[in-house]
């Protein structure tokens, strides 16, 4: 047997700086908790070292105890009292209880001691095989993890891979990508090639050779750290060709040993009693044929869930346990089940006969592992795919909302590229029917029913709202032929109170009904029941509405337009608050430098070397923070009676060109300090004042934010196409079925549509409102105020650029230019509704013309009716391009947006979640660049990514031109007034709700058919670009039309969310006032109500209340000096984390 784990930028080791970054800059300090034998800075998100030791505090324990019996081993007063050996192993302990390589090989080593232990019980003694030395598990198992990227790990990973050989036996073994470089020479034909490219058989245009490479612990490691292979085998070339993880599989089979071969994920783990029953697996494999152990089999196995901590990550892990369990178990009885990569084994022959044990073709095998069960089934031969129970491996998922949302949007984009592929097109032709429909539903047919489920609702309005307004007004009942005595408000609330009633909470438990079996049959009734209504409470029907949204978006995108690419989730704790539009800048920092090891009673006494003191800490602080000098260093009150250490205060003014969000990062980084400290000990003659070594540490005690926006990305804009123009269109129709009279005039059945009303509201309120219901921190006060300011920041500062930049990248670059938009699916429908109303509105149209046949005013109103709400909003964008002309904005009439997007922006994209799978390799990297991790271009409708604009004011173009987001308003306001003055008017005479909002209706539907072939008009470059060099003007003018609708519409729908949130600010500053200790919001994430101190204040939870005012913080901490105060009897803070985790 070969495990078999690929691995290209997934954490090996935790490092001290991931677990406890001192002062990190995702961290705000608010409270600092002070106790014997205990020191912990409660923050709004605490170290992560301080999470896990709360939540495995009987693990942590017992650690820190056999540490102690083994070595001089610190208390838990202060984390920085660890040297780096001991924190070198409480990095290891922390790594085997997070999604690690480490933690992934290390429980596939347990193969080993489990083979040797069915070796010891089952050996004969009278066998040769008995004998010292003959036997070893490395015969028969190994563990290949295939490390992409090896050759360019640094020195600490290199340290962290060198561990695992250390730690692990020797069926450990590393495959990796090898190169090297060719002697290029210049050909007679003047073309550089590599130097007798015909006799290496290498292509003229290659500039590297690339090898498949193993190592061991027993290959030769040179200075670096880096091993030499003991195998290595030439490629043809670069062969990461797909998306990356497919390929770095398949290169590495070379080195598999055995016939069976087990895929393994790089944030699994396993239990040494499941690897007990690795025979049995194995056995699995026999047919009951003479010498037929070898059976054509995939052997599938369930996996046991492990982040099932907080709100989220039980969602997330309850589908992963039923889908794994229940749903698998009925796939293999049915016939639908396919390979999912992980922990499947297989017969490693057969799967090289097909190519791999995954495809690896770009795009189109984006989810690379099911087309290995594809391709192995349809090349039948007593091929069969079977699915066991009794053995479990461990699996983590993902925690926080975008990244469950991220890993369903690249399932749904890898389906959308199933459904084209060949595979699929011929298992539909060769299954029987009860196979294919098995396969149909356990596969593209659950992403195809959560798009139809999550367009029901907006097509029943739209339907609900058409039968309403083609109902026959009141008034002119003598129009029509008088049969009808039910109106059509009575009709749908018929038919609608059959549909939504009472059984919509059996939906609802139906929907549940595969987890609860499930858990119901591994444990008991009372577990199952007590998870289902803890889901409930905790709001999981949001995200499972939210969730059918986002997979119906991507599955009917990738269909229409194409595109699919990996998305990079991150399985992080999701602690970080994510922004509404993005991040203000900071306009003053004030910081507190204290330098432990001089006197400041000496300092004080020397004013010569106070001052150059103080001129060498604003030089070093201005050349590591990268700023010019805008700061004010001077002196700062020294403790009373302390004669060890000096405190400084810095104040910092940056300036508007510098990043101030990655400044205020290295301000609060654990460098600062030390970096001050070493410049001041570098000045001659300060010894003469310094007790001892200089140690610095630098803390953040003020920080003050601008009006300007300088990192663009938030929950608004990572959804804005996907469900918030969904989700404000639906409630608009669902305003206007009440206009119309659908609950009004319902007559007798009034009473019975609450229940389609409350699913209404669900939905609405689950696309609008659901990434900030679970948005941790979302509703704390402190962050109104900076979400006020990047809102205005991004809609209104430097002309909207902020705005119209995100707008070109995510709206505009996905589209495939005008001839592909007109025929889209959207398009069309948009016609066809378009059709339907404007039959209503002609129907109205002509019954008020036979009554107001004379009245001039009323037909030349019903004509506007009928004309797209653009006209006066056309001759606004005509008058600003003019007055702008006029005014000196020349340079090819560009608009604002434009400019900014040319000379105004310096544009630093990075991604939130690492990535863990190199999305494609640049055509140089096969001519002979290095395959870094570099950032690739993907489609942007796939990513949600942050954006650090930085604004250069003497980068303009011009000064004189309208702001874009007050042209956004006006146009906004001259289509409202095209879309009711003519309707008003025409029905002034007797108005009618029906057919105003028909009226409503048809002008919308034109406004969005205009926008949609503008912006796919827009979308093409080449066509752009001649419009622009031939008639710039016309291009200017269409272009601030779309760009001023789109604004316009982004302001007003943000802005509605924002407010409508404000109300929940409220409730949680009032439970924060009544219960400082007990969040709601916290326990609706976490389940646990977590620390909320606000105060900056030191407290002292001694149980004699002892404390003076004068007593020194203790080394390393990282907090001010205050006076400490007595904490609250029974509140300590590992009591506090305690809560948090659940633990008693």
């Amino acid at each position: 047997l070969t495990v078999l784990i690929p691995h290209y930028g997934e954490t090996i080791i935790m490092s001290k700086s991931e677990l406890y970054d001192k002062g990190s800059g995702r961290e705000t300090l608010r409270t600092r908790i002070r106790c014997p034998g205990f020191n912990l800075p409660v923050r709004e998100t605490v170290p992560l070292i301080d999470w896990l030791r709360a939540r495995y505090s009987d693990e942590y324990k017992a650690f820190t105890h056999r540490m102690a019996a083994r070595e001089d081993w610190p208390s838990e007063n202060s984390w920085n009292d660890f040297n780096d050996k001991q924190w070198e192993k409480i990095c290891v302990w922390s790594s085997m209880r997070m999604q690690t390589l480490y933690r992934t090989v290390a429980g596939m080593m347990l193969y080993h001691p489990a083979l040797e232990a069915h070796y010891i019980v089952q050996r004969l003694p009278q066998s040769s095989l008995a004998q010292e030395g003959i036997w070893n598990p490395t015969d028969c198992f190994n563990c290949i993890v295939s490390m992409q990227i090896y050759k360019q790990f640094d020195k600490t990973k290199l340290a962290h891979t060198n561990k695992m050989f250390d730690k692990f036996p020797d069926s450990l073994k590393v495959a990796y990508i090898d190169w090297e470089d060719l002697v290029m020479e210049k050909h007679e034909s003047m073309e550089v090639i590599p130097r007798n490219a015909q006799e290496d058989r290498v292509h003229r245009r290659q500039k590297r050779r690339y090898f498949s490479g193993l190592i061991d612990k027993h290959c030769q490691m040179n200075a670096e750290g880096r091993r030499a292979p003991r195998y290595r085998v030439e490629l043809p070339g670069y062969p990461i060709l797909g998306d990356g993880k497919s390929d770095n599989q398949n290169h590495a089979i070379i080195f598999m040993r055995g016939i069976f071969c087990q895929c393994i994920d790089a944030n699994q783990g396993a239990y040494f009693e499941q690897m007990l029953m690795l025979p049995c697996v194995l056995g699995e494999f026999r047919n009951y044929a003479v010498g037929r152990g070898k059976a054509k089999r995939i052997i599938g196995l369930p996996e046991h869930i492990t982040s099932d901590f907080g709100s989220i990550g039980d969602f997330a892990a309850g589908s992963e346990i039923a889908f794994g369990t229940i749903s698998q178990r009925s796939f293999a009885v049915l016939g639908g089940r396919m390979h999912y990569g992980h922990p499947d084994m297989m017969n490693k022959q057969y799967m090289m006969q097909q190519g791999g044990v995954s495809k690896a073709t770009k795009t189109i095998n984006l989810s690379e592992d099911i087309f290995a069960g594809m391709d192995f089934t349809l090349r039948g031969q007593g091929r069969k795919i079977r699915h066991c129970e009794y053995f479990h491996l461990a699996k983590g998922r993902d925690l926080g909302f975008n990244a469950v949302l991220g890993f369903f949007s690249k399932l749904s984009n890898g389906t959308g590229e199933q459904l084209l592929t060949r595979q699929m097109l011929r298992l539909s032709h060769c299954l029987q029917l009860p196979e294919s429909l098995t396969f149909y539903y356990a596969h593209a047919g659950y992403y195809i029913t959560q798009f139809l489920v999550s367009v029901s609702m907006p097509i029943l309005v739209f339907t609900w709202l058409l039968v309403l307004c083609a109902d026959c007004d009141r008034e002119f009942r003598a129009f029509g032929d008088g049969t009808c005595n039910v109106t059509a408000s009575e009709a749908m609330a018929s038919m609608l109170a059959t549909w939504y009633s009472v059984y919509i909470l059996f939906f609802l438990i139906v929907t549940s009904l595969p987890l609860f079996a499930e858990i119901w049959m591994e444990r008991n009734f009372g577990a199952a029941l007590a998870r289902w209504i803890k889901q409930q409470i905790s709001c999981s029907f949001l995200l499972f509405i939210f969730q059918a949204k986002i997979i119906g978006y991507y599955i009917m995108a990738e269909i229409r337009q194409g595109g699919a690419s990996y998305v990079a989730t991150g399985r992080g704790l999701p602690t970080d608050r994510r922004e509404f539009v993005g991040a203000p800048c900071y306009k003053f920092f004030r910081i507190s430098l204290r330098l432990k090891g001089i006197d400041p009673v000496l300092l004080n006494g020397n004013e010569t070397l106070q001052e150059t003191v103080c001129n060498t800490i604003e030089s070093v602080a201005c050349n590591f923070l990268g700023c010019t000098k805008m700061l004010k260093v001077t002196v700062a009150q020294q403790d009373s009676g302390s004669r060890t250490t000096a405190r400084f205060e810095i104040c910092l003014w940056p300036p508007n060109d510098v990043a101030t969000i990655s400044m205020k990062d290295k301000i609060t980084s654990g460098n600062f300090g030390p970096a001050l400290a070493g410049g001041v000990e570098s000045i001659s003659g300060i010894g003469r004042v310094c007790r001892s070594a200089l140690e610095g540490t630098a803390n953040l005690d003020q920080k003050q934010t601008g009006w300007h926006c300088e990192k663009v990305g938030g929950l608004y804009l990572d959804y804005t196409q996907h469900t918030y123009y969904h989700g404000m269109a639906l409630l608009m129709m669902t305003l206007l079925v009440l206009a119309a009279g659908g609950y009004s005039e319902a007559g007798q059945f009034k009473g019975e549509l609450w229940w389609t009303f409350l699913s209404l509201a669900l939905v609405v309120y689950s696309w609008l409102y659901a990434p900030f219901i679970f948005n941790p921190y979302q509703f704390s006060a402190g962050y109104l105020l900076d979400d006020i300011k990047a809102w205005s920041g991004f809609f209104l500062r430097s002309g909207g650029k902020h705005w119209a930049d995100w707008f070109e990248r995510v709206l505009l670059k996905p589209k495939r230019g005008l001839a592909t938009s007109i025929l889209d699916i959207e398009l069309l429908f948009s016609f066809f509704a378009a059709t339907a109303w404007v039959s209503v509105l002609y129907t109205k149209q002509v019954q008020y013309e036979v009554l107001y046949n004379k009245d001039p005013i009323v037909y030349l109103s019903t004509i506007a009716v009928m004309i797209p709400p653009f006209v006066l909003s056309l001759c606004y964008c005509i008058l600003v391009a003019v007055v702008e002309y006029i005014g000196g904005c020349r340079k090819n009439f560009e608009s604002r947006a434009q400019q900014s997007m040319r000379g105004i922006r310096s544009y630093i994209p990075y991604r939130r979640a690492k990535r863990t799978d190199e999305d494609s390799q640049s055509s140089d990297e096969e001519a002979g660049s290095p395959p870094t991790a570099s950032p690739t271009v993907t489609d942007s409708r796939h990513v949600m990514e942050d954006a650090e604009v930085l604004d250069k004011p003497e980068h303009r173009i011009c000064e004189h031109g309208m702001p874009l987001a007050l042209s956004g308003v006006i146009i906004a306001s001259l289509e409202l007034i095209e879309i009711f003055g003519p309707l008003m008017v025409t029905f002034s005479k007797r108005l009618n709700w029906k057919t105003l909002v028909a009226g409503i209706m048809v002008k919308f539907l034109f406004w969005n058919i205009f926008l949609f072939l503008a912006g796919s008009a827009l979308s093409m470059t080449t066509f752009c670009r001649k419009v622009e060099q031939s008639c710039g003007f016309l291009h200017k003018i269409l272009k601030l039309l779309v760009y001023g609708n789109g604004i316009a519409r982004d302001m007003f729908i943000s802005a509605f969310i924002f407010i409508t949130l404000l109300p929940y600010v409220l409730i949680n500053a009032i439970n924060d006032y009544c219960m400082p200790r007990f969040s709601l919001h916290q326990t609706l994430i976490y389940r646990t109500p977590g620390p909320l101190a606000k105060k900056q204040m030191y407290y002292d939870c001694a149980s004699d209340g002892s404390g003076s005012d004068d007593e020194e913080e203790s080394e390393g901490s990282s907090g001010g000096s205050s006076p400490t105060r007595r904490y609250p009897s029974g509140s300590s803070p590992m009591g506090i984390l305690k809560r948090m985790t659940g633990r008693s």
